[in-house]
């Protein structure tokens, strides 16, 4: 063990920066079973909380739709328009 890892790092006996082999198939007794875990403690009368990625939607829109569409100062609003469109449907 190298003085800059701990005794859980070198435990883990592997590094997360080396390619994956394609063929290998994962450790799933290390993985947890996100489908048995425990939700008591999830308050079902709340709604839910929902993460959007907003950069992949304005990246997308904004290279998809034309550049033509602008407001009246001339600023285009091709990405916001079409992420508004996406995130309402």
């Amino acid at each position: 063990m190298t003085d800059h890892m701990t005794e859980s790092s070198a435990d883990n006996n592997h590094n997360s920066h080396q390619a994956l082999d394609p063929k290998a198939l994962p450790n799933f007794d290390t993985m947890p079973n996100v489908a048995t875990m425990d939700t008591s403690h999830v308050d079902k009368n709340q709604p839910p909380f929902i993460l959007v990625d907003g950069s992949y939607y304005l990246f997308r829109t904004y290279h998809a739709l034309p550049k033509t569409m602008q407001n009246s100062q001339g600023l285009i609003t091709n990405a916001i328009r079409g992420t508004l469109n996406a995130l309402l449907n």
